[in-house]
């Protein structure tokens, strides 16, 4: 028995000194560098999916301090009258109007194929804010199909704004296939929109052509 104790104590020497080596802390691998922010993010899988890039900007959409006054503002403006909600920021636009004002066309409401829209002259001086809502010296389509001269606050259809030119082109669909409708063009004059084009197609025939090219009425 007493020759078995030495051996047993050296085996558990030799042992607890190897324990001991095993036991020595393996170095860390270097921090890798930070990903690219242009780099693909990588799932729970590992797997890496595309970043979607920002959207530009839309061009004359309207600052939220703008329409921010006219949210604080909608009686005493009379924005959007007969419609129970307030201008959608989304479709609504700010315009160079001039060297010191602007033109914000506000959006109304959306139908199921276009939109309705009012207008103002917005100027600031020395945090001073004034407004004007816009009527257009336009037409409306006679009982009898003649044109009649109107002043109209409410600017129906699909629209475009050409600020160095100050045109706005309306097209007014009668119908959803926009086979047929109304073609205007309006002109501002330093005060006001006057029609200097109207163009009309009556019959919703089902044949569909450019707006541009309806029969003119004026001039």
């Amino acid at each position: 028995m007493a020759s078995v104790l030495p051996k047993l104590s050296l085996f558990l020497a030799i042992g607890f000194s190897a324990g001991t080596v095993l036991a020595q802390p393996v170095p860390a691998p270097p921090p890798s560098s930070p990903p690219s922010p242009d780099a693909a993010e990588p799932t729970s899988e590992g797997e890496e999916v595309e970043t979607i890039p920002e959207l530009p900007p839309v061009p004359f959409m309207i600052p939220d301090e703008i329409l921010e006054y006219f949210y604080q503002n909608p009686d005493g403006l009379d924005i959007c009258p007969g419609v129970n909600a307030l201008p959608f920021r989304l479709g609504s636009f700010a315009y160079p109007l001039g060297p010191e004002a602007e033109l914000v066309q506000l959006l109304c409401y959306r139908a199921a194929y276009q939109g309705g829209y009012n207008f103002f002259r917005y100027q600031e001086t020395d945090g001073e804010v004034t407004v004007e809502p816009l009527e257009f010296s336009g037409f409306e389509m006679g009982a009898r199909g003649e044109l009649v001269e109107a002043q109209i606050r409410e600017i129906i259809g699909e629209l475009e704004y050409q600020p160095a030119e100050g045109i706005l082109s309306v097209f007014t669909k009668d119908r959803g296939v926009g086979d047929c409708g109304t073609f205007v063009k309006y002109e501002w004059d330093g005060t006001q929109f006057n029609a200097i084009e109207y163009r009309a197609k009556s019959e919703c025939d089902g044949n569909s052509i450019e707006p541009q090219e309806y029969p003119q009425l004026y001039p």
